[in-house]
């Protein structure tokens, strides 16, 4: 049997909203494609499909905003990365749409999620070793001796928001977040 191609579902103007069967959300995940498409895919039935400019989700009697997801893929990117680097997991609705709005700049997004109650519950009690592990682990899945010495020594004359920036920028970390379907969002 010949797999069916990708839809791509682009709202065009307006308000669009794109309708969910409540049953596959186990089985629905949001990805960021290297080349900045965002993608849903469902592992149960192996489909792909690519969307754009829909701002709404309905799933069965409830209505989600997802116009984040309308953001330009660059900042999309930058916040799936600072989550991926910083917690190891996917962004998830509340982090997309709060630093979405708030964040300008790749800088001010770290600075807001570095500030924000998370972060200072998981990672404030942490020595520059054990954050530098952390970031490392979460970056490239591997716990690095070498890495995490070159990221404990820049931290000694760096804050750990420019570590994260340069984290966000390093090509194998980059690589590895958006390994297999791509980086993931939701």
């Amino acid at each position: 049997m010949e797999k069916e191609e990708p839809y791509v579902l682009d709202g065009g103007d307006g308000s669009d909203t794109l309708w969910l069967d409540p049953a596959s959300l186990t089985t629905l995940k949001v990805f960021l494609t290297q080349d900045l498409q965002t993608v849903v895919a469902n592992s149960a039935t192996g489909e792909r499909d690519t969307f754009s400019s829909i701002e709404k989700a309905a799933i069965g009697d409830n209505t989600v905003d997802i116009g984040f997801l309308a953001q330009g893929g660059q900042q999309l990117k930058n916040i799936a990365l600072v989550d991926k680097l910083l917690f190891n997991k996917a962004a998830g609705i509340p982090d997309l749409i709060n630093y979405a709005a708030q964040a300008t700049s790749a800088q001010t997004l770290v600075e807001k999620v570095l500030s924000s109650s998370a972060a200072q519950q998981s990672l404030s009690t942490l020595d520059n070793h054990q954050f530098a592990s952390v970031l490392v682990n979460n970056a490239l899945g591997v716990n690095d001796a070498q890495v995490v010495k070159v990221a404990e020594d820049f931290l000694n004359g760096h804050s750990r928001g420019e570590l994260v920036l340069l984290g966000m920028q390093y090509e194998p970390a980059v690589q590895h977040a958006f390994a297999g379907d791509g980086l993931q969002l939701l």
